[in-house]
């Protein structure tokens, strides 16, 4: 029996997708994009779940919205193994729904700190993408448009998620995680 790695998952299933429907993508890109969005699916159930089952439901519904759109532009550390993923991100998103930063002063200082790393930083890990670096200085002005949404917003939890989110893009991080090899 198959271990439950996302990576097998994501694999059977562009198998099956690509046999039974021939002008689809190849297997290999088909599983590149499964494992993203199973990743992505895995890690919002567990934060919808664990934030309905202890009274954070709305806390959790913006965790699972703000992290993954910011990330999403701005890109970031990636790991090794696509559960490791789904966890970390899990586990970010669970501390940005419990880890309260009165807005203002506290919130509004992460927040400017996140949109000069996102600045700095953003893009950070997509290498590997299709998207051409002429678009690279419109994924770093989304990003920091996303965070100074939050002006508006005013949202402790969103502060938590850009902040941590925006740490992931930087270069220590990234040079950590490769070390370690996660």
């Amino acid at each position: 029996m198959k271990s439950l790695k996302i990576e097998n998952i994501a694999e059977s299933l562009a198998i099956k997708i690509n046999k039974n429907y021939p002008e689809s993508s190849s297997v290999a890109v088909l599983k590149f994009g499964l494992i993203g969005l199973i990743n992505l699916l895995f890690s919002v159930i567990i934060v919808l779940l664990i934030g309905g089952l202890s009274d954070h439901f709305s806390a959790a519904v913006l965790a699972v919205l703000g992290f993954p759109l910011l990330r999403y532009y701005s890109g970031g550390v990636h790991f090794s193994s696509a559960n490791l993923c789904s966890l970390v991100t899990s586990f970010f998103m669970l501390i940005s729904m419990y880890y309260n930063v009165e807005y203002w002063y506290n919130g509004l200082i992460l927040n400017v700190i996140s949109i000069i790393l996102l600045l700095l930083y953003a893009p950070a890990g997509i290498k590997k993408s299709n998207i051409k670096k002429e678009h690279y200085p419109r994924l770093k002005f989304i990003s920091a448009l996303i965070v100074l949404s939050n002006l508006f917003f005013q949202s402790e939890v969103l502060t938590t998620a850009f902040f941590i989110q925006s740490i992931t893009t930087t270069p220590v991080v990234q040079g950590l995680v490769r070390k370690i090899n996660l």
